[in-house]
């Protein structure tokens, strides 16, 4: 089961890492990483899936279309990611349209 999206406490009150809450948040967003890290080379609809794993974001994916490029063609919107990622939580995330993110 999914635990509820993590809400950070309100301003001025203490975070407590380890609560039971917290820490299934956590290993949940751990193994969506390592998912979307270890694909390899798979196609655009397999990481915005991979993604969308990771953030919680429960939109559907759109019908898929027979050519391979019109296909990812309609994640033209959707954030592109190169692995590795790691992240705390994976909810909480704000990033704009078509947006490119590397570490290496």
């Amino acid at each position: 089961m999914t635990p509820p999206r993590f809400l950070p406490p309100p301003p001025g009150e203490l975070y407590h890492a380890f609560t039971p809450e917290n820490v299934a948040h956590r290993r949940r967003c751990e193994h969506a990483c390592r998912a979307y890290n270890n694909a390899g080379d798979v196609p655009r609809r397999q990481l915005v899936r991979l993604w969308r794993d990771i953030n919680l974001d429960e939109r559907p994916l759109p019908p898929q279309l027979p050519d391979p490029a019109a296909d990812e063609a309609l994640f033209e919107q959707d954030p592109w990611i190169e692995p590795p990622i790691r992240l705390d939580y994976g909810t909480n995330l704000e990033l704009g349209d078509n947006v490119y993110i590397n570490f290496e």
